[in-house]
């Protein structure tokens, strides 16, 4: 089985995105039967869905899984819906504002998650790694790669979801400014995103056989 894996590069004040991190750590790893590929998009609306829409023709992914930042978090967020929607106030880093646009002209409104999101939930916290599912990506690049991934894979029965997770704490270690914000060290979110995986790909065997 193939398995994508994405993450951002760094934006805003952020120096460092542990997104793009685990996905560099994870690239060419194998996790079960399944080589991983990691790529790391740019925060930039039209450059990350052109890299992606490369990347799905690429292959028949069997797995997407696309990781992005939430600095206001300190749990594993699993997201089930993707919006078609691009909306914020915050410009991507080439300074465009969405303001309302669609995803995917003429797309559904919403998309959710074929991820077993609960299993993975009870996993993650049985590890001692706090998570939850959340009902929404936002309305930024992470919830516009979100609802692209899934528009592109669910026609063919591929699985897609999409994570939040927090500030990795050796980058926040270094940024007095951040020491108010929750944070996990980035072996634990590898380790995270790795269950998360791993727990997809049995779920996946299991109705196979």
């Amino acid at each position: 089985m193939n398995v994508l894996i994405t993450g951002f590069e760094k934006f805003s004040t952020f120096k460092v995105n542990p997104s793009e991190m685990i996905a560099r750590r994870l690239d060419g790893k194998t996790i079960g039967k399944s080589d991983i590929k990691g790529v790391v998009l740019p925060v930039i609306y039209e450059d990350a869905l052109e890299r992606l829409s490369l990347l799905l023709s690429e292959m028949r992914w069997d797995l997407v899984l696309s990781l992005g930042l939430n600095p206001n978090i300190g749990w594993i967020a699993l997201e089930r819906y993707a919006h078609n929607i691009k909306e914020s106030e915050v410009p991507d880093e080439r300074g465009v504002i969405a303001s309302g646009e669609e995803v995917v002209s003429g797309g559904e409104t919403v998309l959710i998650s074929n991820l077993p999101l609960e299993r993975i939930r009870d996993r993650l916290r049985e590890e001692g790694i706090p998570a939850r599912i959340s009902y929404s990506a936002g309305a930024y690049l992470c919830n516009s790669v979100f609802y692209y991934v899934l528009y592109k894979i669910l026609k063919y029965g591929g699985r897609g979801g999409f994570i939040h997770i927090p500030l990795n704490t050796e980058y926040v270690a270094r940024e007095v400014k951040y020491y108010g914000k929750c944070h996990m060290p980035i072996d634990t979110l590898q380790k995270a995103v790795e269950i998360a995986i791993e727990t997809t790909l049995q779920e996946g065997e299991e109705r196979s056989v």
